[in-house]
């Protein structure tokens, strides 16, 4: 959470509903007098929603009678509010004193100990080797030396060639890795085309070349071949070869004229979570609205508990008419980060064909279709089975 906002929650603060017909001078008097609106949304005529201070909302009241403006308050937010709500229920605030310090030291000690990738035995030795470090249940985390245990772990187990140990939350995971050698090769290695292309380049390093350049080849097709034809009964080997060719792809965007969107109305909810290890415990209430975008504040205050605050915004459906031109400007976009999506990282661009949407054909959309011409490598090995 930001400096800022933390010093806003501190402080308090308020969202309000302004409505009235002089609600612009409103928001000039305020600004004349040093009243900090924030985060001001125009809702409709005649009406705003903003955050202010719980100080500047008492001064807001002369500036409202002046400018005939009537202010609601849709949401109290911060310390002096959740302070006020504990002082009328001392029990519900000892308990929450009571329940923080609890879970101040159930968070210090280590809870379990998982171990990843070891098989039965290995698994019995490295728990064993904890055992006799002192690293088990009811141990202080920040007794625990990560480095130390993987070392130990390392040097005591056979047969590992990775370790790691770290501790995440009230938990200790040690994660490890056996050595595996790598099968040699069996059947040849084929190169064949990953897209429908025209071939351009053929430069064969090894193998047997099936195609030759000009060429029009289809996907899955065999470039070079892994075994040589030469030799009784021809050895097998790994294919090896240069081979690019001339490939189109298409965009293809649609935008309408009509275009919907959701946006803010300026009512909000804020609750909250306490995650402690697999408990979670929320505070608030919900808003229930019909659809929302939500905003979520992380803070990690002991190993193993996080703190959440989030905020759900209510959002409305809104038609907005567009012209051609703006239609034309997003449905190009669209095209062309399609056909961005479809592109190799080494192709090189030959040439981009254009093609618009007939406005008598299609009078309430703008359709743009992009043809890129591209070479780049086309060959991908493929294990022969």
């Amino acid at each position: 959470m930001a400096t800022s906002g933390l010093w806003d929650w501190v402080r308090g603060y308020v969202i309000i509903r302004v409505t009235g017909r002089m609600i612009e001078k409103f928001v000039n008097m305020a600004a004349a007098r040093h009243i900090g609106l924030y985060d001001v949304t125009t809702l409709g005529p005649g009406m705003i929603t903003a955050r202010v201070s719980v100080d500047d909302y008492r001064r807001l009241h002369p500036i409202l009678r002046d400018c005939q403006c009537r202010a609601t308050v849709d949401a109290r937010v911060g310390a002096p509010f959740l302070i006020a709500a504990l002082g009328r229920r001392k029990f519900l605030f000892i308990g929450l004193m009571l329940f923080v310090a609890i879970l101040y030291v159930m968070s210090s000690i280590l809870w379990t100990i998982e171990v990843v990738g070891a098989n039965p035995h290995q698994e019995q030795q490295i728990r064993r080797i904890l055992d006799d470090m002192g690293v088990n249940r009811w141990t202080l985390l920040s007794s625990i030396d990560c480095d130390t245990i993987r070392s130990e772990i390392t040097k005591s187990v056979e047969g590992l060639a990775w370790a790691g140990v770290e501790t995440q939350g009230t938990a200790l995971i040690v994660r490890v890795a056996e050595k595996v050698l790598p099968d040699a090769p069996v059947f040849p290695i084929d190169l064949i085309a990953s897209e429908d292309a025209i071939v351009v380049k053929l430069i064969v390093l090894a193998g047997d070349a099936c195609v030759a350049e000009g060429q029009t080849v289809v996907a899955g097709q065999v470039l070079v071949s892994g075994k040589s034809a030469s030799g009784a009964g021809g050895d097998a080997a790994h294919a090896r070869a240069i081979v690019e060719g001339r490939v189109w792809r298409e965009g293809r965007a649609v935008v309408p004229l009509n275009v919907e969107e959701r946006v803010r109305t300026g009512r909000k909810s804020i609750h909250y979570r306490v995650l402690w290890g697999n408990l979670d415990f929320r505070l608030g209430r919900v808003g229930s609205f019909e659809a929302f975008d939500t905003k979520e504040y992380r803070r990690d205050y002991r190993p193993g508990v996080e703190f959440i605050r989030i905020e759900r915004y209510e959002l409305a459906l809104t038609s907005t008419r567009i012209s051609r031109s703006e239609a034309y400007a997003l449905a190009r976009a669209a095209a062309e980060d399609s056909i961005a999506a479809k592109l190799n990282k080494d192709a090189r661009i030959v040439s981009v064909s254009e093609r618009v949407s007939d406005e008598n054909v299609m009078p309430e959309a703008v359709e743009v279709i992009l043809t890129v011409e591209t070479v780049e490598d086309i060959a991908r090995p493929r294990e022969r089975q």
